[in-house]
């Protein structure tokens, strides 16, 4: 399986996320608001 980090942790990331997370390990989520940064797919 790929691995795959995602941009973005709000309502976008959430959307992208389910739409690859069938072909993707997803590591991580990043965004420019540093308390979002970082937090794995069990945070969803």
């Amino acid at each position: 399986m790929k691995t795959a980090v995602i941009y973005g942790s709000t309502g976008t990331g959430k959307n992208v996320y389910s739409q690859v997370k069938e072909k993707y390990d997803v590591l991580y989520f990043v965004d420019e608001d540093p308390k979002r940064v970082g937090g794995g797919k069990t945070e969803l």
